[in-house]
């Protein structure tokens, strides 16, 4: 029975020792106080070295969205730009004037007897037959037989002169005689069925009276030069 009432004694005891620690502790400890930590700024980011080497592969995660390209902007109009008006050429010097009174090639288009804006080779041939036709007509118009002749010492019609001289200038050149002489051989082929350069009464296809007017040297056939001549006489 003393040993119980010792124990519960001890009990209490130490009990009492222990509520007696724990209270000084609590009355040596400080007030807590209230300490308010001001919120500091946001980190700024770590500039960002400019790289020099290879560029490293995007990560699976990273965002690889294409930026929007720009808004297309409208063409802006262009300035009217007023052309030039052409003028006419100015006229030729006095050298290629005078080309005028050069003989002619037989390149040359007067020679160009069909038309077509080239002289073909037929044509080139011809060439020769109408130079030559040219030099017996300069030998039996003009004194001294040589281009241009003047009007003053034509030996010949003043209407036949007249028709040549297409430029009305008093002076007849070599081509105006061929440009001429070219249109009666135009002429001609418009009847000349068989293409040999002459006309027969029966090609002519008129009176044979005025087949006879026409044949200057009576021999039955006409040709470019006859035509010539009547054109020049106006009996064409």
């Amino acid at each position: 029975m003393i040993t119980k009432r010792r124990v519960i004694l001890g009990v209490v005891t130490a009990t009492l020792v222990l509520l007696a620690g724990w209270w000084m502790v609590e009355a040596t400890e400080p007030p807590a106080t209230d300490v308010t930590v001001a919120a500091l700024p946001p980190a700024l980011p770590e500039p960002i070295a400019p790289s020099t080497g290879p560029v490293a592969a995007a990560e699976p995660n990273a965002d690889t969205t294409t930026p929007a390209p720009p808004a297309s902007v409208a063409p802006q109009p262009q300035p009217v730009i007023a052309l030039p008006v052409p003028q006419p050429p100015p006229a030729a010097p006095l050298v290629e004037q005078d080309a005028a009174w050069l003989p002619p090639t037989r390149t040359d288009k007067v020679f160009d007897l069909n038309g077509n804006g080239r002289v073909e080779a037929d044509e080139q041939e011809r060439a020769g037959e109408l130079l030559e036709r040219s030099h017996q007509f300069a030998s039996n118009r003009s004194p001294d037989g040589v281009y241009p002749m003047l009007k003053a010492t034509f030996r010949g019609e003043g209407k036949l002169f007249r028709a040549i001289d297409a430029d009305a200038d008093g002076a007849l050149t070599e081509r105006e005689f061929l440009a001429f002489e070219a249109d009666s051989i135009r002429q001609l082929r418009r009847f000349d069925q068989n293409a040999d350069g002459a006309l027969t009464l029966n090609e002519f296809g008129h009176l044979k009276s005025r087949f006879d007017y026409l044949d200057e040297d009576h021999d039955g056939e006409l040709y470019a030069w006859e035509i010539t001549l009547m054109r020049g006489r106006g009996k064409w």
